[in-house]
């Protein structure tokens, strides 16, 4: 169950439209983007608005949406005044369907307590349901199709950290919804204060870090740079609310930024290490899954290939995949792939499929290095794997991404699909 709201009208200058839009987001300092039909107003992290136009005769049909439980009461609220304002712009009122009854009602407090507490609420009583068995991997609010990550016995996982099952029902049941809520909406209150500001900080940290130097990308300049913003913004505003010092201080020395005197500030613990990406995680690549070291970053490379790689110095690593469906029947290995007179290959059983790989000293413009060649099938999929690496104390690393490898049996054949290169998300 998710909530929101959404809006539709008709329009006769597609031009105007967009002009207004872009304006207001300029004015409140918004990020925002467009193409052809469709804009996108970014307010905060998860904090999206997205509107499209259909052409309808002589006129267009203007329409979007926007899901503000992941984000909480004050976005909803502050993301329908943008409507207002839209709409006085416009000089024309669009019909608005507003799950809460915050655009006709206009009781903030009568919403978050009705819609967004009791939507935490309900998640707070599936959690209990699971409280008493023993669960390494559960999500709540998670998006399935980016990587996941590492499990972690007796805790659920969100956008806003992990959480430990049973001390969560506990502290729920002593507390009220109230606290817990402040901790996990990033936009709980009427304001952008400094739990918003904090929150904001904790959602990158948990979800989006990669825990780099700013310099290896502009991904993680923009990533680092922006929750480092975030935080120093909620310490200007209040001493009291918790922020995570340590991991405040080795971001800024990622980013070469000289840290706020922290002395009076008040600090956040955390049960386990902030930041999903500091450990392993897992990617979904066809029909196998793929374990790898949550600080490599993507890119698809003018070959077709897939490559991961941390940028590391001086020790370095990457990854490269690409992958086969065959026409009919299962898929096989194929040869040689592994070079002649390289070692005799390892083949490992890998859930629902098998992989041979061999690892083996490489060498290109005099720089000798490491390379291990993988091969992976499941049912009709083929699938390339090269790992590369500078340091021979990391052939054990390379060892255990092969072993981690899992296949996983498909009734219907699908299409394959590739990881999508995404661009930084526009931070306000």
């Amino acid at each position: 169950m998710s909530i929101g709201f959404s809006f539709e009208t008709s329009v006769h200058d597609k031009k105007q439209v967009k002009q207004i839009l872009s304006e207001l987001c300029k004015e409140r300092e918004l990020g925002y983007d467009e193409d052809e039909n469709n804009s996108g107003i970014h307010f905060c992290p998860l904090g999206n608005l997205y509107v499209e136009f259909i052409q309808d005769g002589d006129e267009w049909i203007f329409k979007g949406d926007c899901q503000t439980n992941l984000v909480g009461a004050g976005f909803h609220k502050y993301a329908i005044e943008f409507i207002d304002a839209f709409q006085e712009r416009l000089g024309k009122h669009m019909l608005i369907e507003d799950d809460t009854e915050y655009e006709g009602r206009r009781d903030f407090e009568r919403m978050r307590k009705d819609h967004f507490y009791s939507w935490l609420q309900n998640i707070i009583e599936i959690c209990h349901d699971y409280a008493g068995g023993d669960y390494s991997n559960l999500s709540i609010c998670w998006d399935m199709n980016q990587y996941q990550p590492a499990g972690c016995e007796g805790c659920v996982l969100s956008p806003f950290g992990r959480f430990n099952i049973k001390e969560l029902v506990s502290r729920v049941a002593q507390e009220g919804i109230g606290p817990f809520a402040q901790e996990f909406f990033i936009w709980n209150n009427e304001e952008q204060d400094a739990y918003f500001y904090r929150n904001c900080a904790m959602h990158l940290m948990w979800e989006k870090c990669y825990y780099m130097p700013s310099s290896r990308s502009d991904e993680d300049a923009i990533l680092n740079t922006s929750i480092l913003d975030y935080l120093e913004r909620a310490m200007t505003m209040s001493h009291e609310i918790p922020i995570p010092i340590k991991d405040y201080e080795y971001l800024c020395r990622l980013d070469e930024r000289t840290p706020m005197d922290t002395s009076k500030q008040a600090v956040y613990y955390s049960e386990t290490p902030i930041g999903y990406r500091k450990g392993w995680v897992t990617i979904h690549f066809g029909k196998i899954d793929i374990d790898m070291p949550g600080n490599f970053r993507y890119e698809r490379e003018a070959d077709g290939n897939n490559l991961w790689y941390d940028g590391a110095y001086p020790d370095w690593k990457n990854m490269r995949v690409s992958g086969y469906l065959m026409n009919e029947g299962d898929a096989d290995f194929v040869g040689p792939v592994f070079g002649e007179g390289s070692e005799p290959y390892t083949e490992i059983i890998c859930g629902e499929g098998r992989c041979r790989y061999v690892i083996h000293e490489a060498e290109e413009d005099g720089e000798k290095y490491f390379m291990g060649i993988g091969q992976i099938i499941c049912q009709n999929g083929l699938y390339l794997m090269t790992l590369c690496f500078n340091n021979e104390e990391d052939k054990p690393w390379a060892e255990e991404v092969f072993s981690r490898i899992k296949g996983k049996k498909q009734e219907k054949v699908e299409e394959m699909t590739y990881p999508e290169e995404k661009k930084p998300e526009i931070l306000n």
